[in-house]
């Protein structure tokens, strides 16, 4: 099947931008792109033509960071810093969630991200209470038709007051991460696929961070990991075992080009040097860091060291929205927070880490991120003539510094449309919104005690 989008803007990368260009995709694979409108024997041709005038065709964009289970739990809690604001507000909660409110869940969440211009999302899921909440998961991502890699998480360790609902041993973490893999990577025609993660250093064991180097080594597999999230976290690392956390997770061969370390807010120089040589990927949250009051990350320190940075919303319960145009402008507004240099990040570095890294960090830097050929169709359309554009001297200027999910008109995953004139075309969204106000409020309204094991 062939496609052509053509009579409006183009953002090719974060680059270069077109004021008019085309793009032509076959099969859901970027064949052409160009300036100014289609050849008219590509229109000709084409088996649907997009008119984009008053719009600009951009890349997806990659959220390299989320728990879709929040959805559940958005606003559960406004006003505390993170391990009190898990300990006491989200794991005595996730107990109470039963296999299909994390389908649920998921497909409000991925709704969201899709009506935000998002066309991949890294799922970190990790409350395994029921042995197939993270089948739901991904059932949710094959059903609503947006890209993912899904990051099964282990937990073998309970921090003091964290009233998880359920460990799983070594063994068993291993066993089930085997078959979650055998089962969803390279499902939804290749859309989705999966690996392994260690949520943090404090509640995974020594055996657990061991076992899961060697299973990467002898599989490929790549990994996800919390890493240095606030000084709590850090404090806690050193206090246990005498080295800070990217030393700690060097030791059993866990920092490796396939490795995305999520939120590194607190990284000292001689660990953002070990990230470098390492070739891991850094996924920044700055909404999740700032509304946790974890701190900014040294993403300009990271950067210039040459290590590939991305970006993630998060939870929707440490963000309370899904909204990619706002962790956007907040990854460059974060870090001029902390350095006070407005030189040091632009819109370019943003989109630069939106696209090419979070390209990277899913492990597709060569087909994600771009409109070019050979590149898969994941595409956006925006609306240029909304406010947040007038007057802007660039289309990446005004995504990055004014832009809105309110401007998404349209999505396509692997040249498929999945939401039309702002509604996602693969789930009712009235429908969703009425089943997750009445299962939250079963679930807040519950007593806190977790589901039997």
């Amino acid at each position: 099947m062939r496609t052509v989008f053509s009579g409006g803007g183009l953002i090719v990368d974060a680059d270069s931008e077109l004021a008019s260009g085309f793009v032509v995709v076959d099969d859901g694979v970027i064949t052409d792109v160009g300036e100014g409108d289609a050849p008219i024997e590509y229109r000709q041709a084409a088996d649907r033509v997009v008119d984009t005038t008053g719009l600009a065709v951009m890349p997806g964009f990659i959220n390299a960071h989320c728990h879709l289970f929040q959805s559940m739990l958005r606003g559960i809690s406004t006003t505390k810093c993170l391990e009190d604001w898990l300990a006491k507000d989200i794991w005595p909660y996730t107990g109470l969630l039963q296999p299909a409110d994390f389908y649920l869940a998921a497909t409000a969440g991925l709704l969201e991200n899709l009506r935000s211009g998002v066309t991949t999302v890294l799922e970190n899921q990790y409350v395994h209470h029921h042995a197939d909440n993270t089948d739901h998961v991904a059932r949710a991502f094959r059903d609503i038709g947006i890209r993912g890699l899904i990051a099964r998480g282990g937990v073998d360790m309970d921090a003091s007051g964290a009233r998880l609902s359920r460990l799983e041993s070594v063994t068993e973490y291993l066993d089930n991460l085997a078959l979650f893999i055998s089962t969803w990577d390279g499902a939804s025609s290749g859309r989705i696929r999966c690996e392994a993660a260690i949520q943090t250093t404090w509640l995974a064991s020594r055996e657990l961070c061991d076992r899961v180097g060697t299973y990467l080594a002898d599989t490929g597999v790549g990994l996800h990991a919390h890493c240095a999230e606030t000084r709590t976290s850090v404090a806690s690392t050193v206090a246990g075992h005498g080295v800070r956390e990217v030393e700690y997770f060097r030791g059993f061969g866990l920092l490796q080009p396939a490795t995305q370390l999520v939120h590194c807010v607190w990284l000292d120089p001689d660990e953002c040097a070990l990230v470098a040589e390492s070739g891991a990927t850094v996924v920044t949250c700055p909404t999740s860091n700032a509304y946790l009051a974890s701190g900014p990350a040294p993403v300009s320190d990271l950067r210039a060291l040459g290590v590939p940075v991305a970006i993630g919303c998060d939870g929707p319960a440490s963000n309370n929205g899904q909204n990619m145009f706002e962790s956007l402008k907040w990854s460059v507004l974060s870090d001029r927070l902390r350095t006070l240099d407005a030189e040091r990040l632009s819109e370019v570095d943003a989109l630069d880490m939106v696209w090419r890294g979070g390209a990277r960090a899913v492990g597709m830097p060569d087909t994600l991120g771009a409109i070019r050929p050979g590149y898969l169709a994941d595409l956006v359309t925006i609306d240029v003539e909304s406010p947040g554009y007038s007057g802007s001297s660039t289309l990446r200027r005004g995504v990055v510094f004014a832009g809105s999910p309110a401007d998404v008109r349209g999505v396509w995953v692997d040249g498929e449309q999945v939401v039309r004139d702002g509604e996602v075309l693969t789930a009712d969204r009235h429908e969703i919104h009425t089943s997750m106000r009445r299962r939250r409020a079963a679930i807040v309204n519950h007593d806190l005690v977790a589901v039997p094991t």
